[in-house]
């Protein structure tokens, strides 16, 4: 049906899912309504939940509560798994061996897979994705046309969409992102972040008096926020220098260019405040063409599929 070629697979029975779900210490999860389903004799209160294997398997189960049924059942699956995910990338789970083998081992305890999929396959597959982010997690269902088909008075059927269920298999055979992805900008030299928007510090590393009221003066009068008054460095600087949070590289380009020969110190953690040490070269501010506005959101390209992030599974 699909002509997709299905490399490996991982086949996890009830005790099986339970157990990795307990191996990992359980999952958060948020759910953003009440769930009372009698059938899976599950009772969790709305917002963020924390399952144990017994618990995970009676909500992954679950679907008579709200009348989505399969479909609405599906979604909460691939929500379950990005939490999961979650869990074992915030705990340092993939990142530590011992965790790792255990995880890995009560797995295989209880799950069937395909006869060329090998322990240490497993081993290198999570190891992979200890960089994973919920971000990159892509979550979607295939596209349907009809979600009550019947057929000669079958029902309880759905239809595939005729033209978008083909399109998403061949993108994944061809291994083609499903999810919206971001257009190419043109690289550009220009400033992108206005004066306006930056905050500085200024303070004299000299021992020229004024120093650092005069800076501070000019680099106002070019547009950039004093977030304090000039003062005094505590210690002498050889030549001016910027210290900043990496986190705000295009405002440092701004402000560069009204102080070109400065020496920069990045700092973690600074936030937005930029600090202007002043040595004893300064004189003034370079002439410079300073953006009006920050840069507009870059656009993306748009996607067919109803596609989810595990970003999704936070609550809100």
């Amino acid at each position: 049906m699909t002509q997709v070629r299905i490399d490996h697979y991982i086949e996890v029975n009830f005790a099986g899912f339970a157990n990795l779900v307990d191996a990992v210490g359980g999952v958060d999860l948020c759910t953003n309504t009440e769930i009372h389903d009698n059938k899976s004799h599950i009772d969790l209160p709305a917002g963020k939940n924390h399952l144990d294997g017994v618990t995970a398997l009676k909500y992954v189960r679950a679907r008579y509560f709200d009348g989505t049924g399969d479909l609405g059942r599906m979604k909460r699956q691939q929500k379950f798994i990005a939490s999961m995910i979650a869990a074992t990338t915030s705990t340092g789970t993939l990142l530590n061996p011992v965790k790792l083998l255990s995880v890995i081992n009560a797995g295989l305890a209880t799950v069937t897979t395909d006869p060329d999929l090998q322990k240490d396959d497993l081993v290198t597959l999570a190891t992979q994705m200890k960089s994973l982010s919920a971000t990159n997690l892509n979550m979607l269902t295939v596209p349907l046309s009809d979600v009550n088909y019947s057929n000669n008075g079958v029902t309880g059927a759905v239809l595939w969409d005729p033209v978008l269920a083909p399109q998403l298999w061949q993108r994944i055979k061809d291994d083609i992102p499903v999810a919206p992805t971001p257009k190419k900008a043109t690289k550009s030299a220009a400033l992108t972040i206005p004066p306006k928007d930056i905050v500085i510090e200024v303070q004299n590393g000299t021992d020229i008096n004024g120093l650092a009221g005069k800076a501070s003066t000019d680099l106002a009068a070019a547009g950039f926020v004093n977030g304090a008054p000039p003062s005094t460095a505590l210690t002498t600087v050889k030549a001016t220098t910027i210290t900043y949070d990496p986190t705000y590289e295009d405002s440092l380009r701004t402000l560069k260019a009204a102080l070109p020969d400065a020496l920069t110190v990045e700092k973690k953690n600074l936030g937005k405040k930029f600090i202007v040490t002043l040595g004893p070269e300064y004189k003034s501010i370079a002439k410079f063409t300073a953006p009006k506005n920050a840069p507009t959101p870059t656009p993306t390209e748009t996607s067919p599929f109803e596609v989810r992030t595990g970003a999704d599974t936070a609550c809100k």
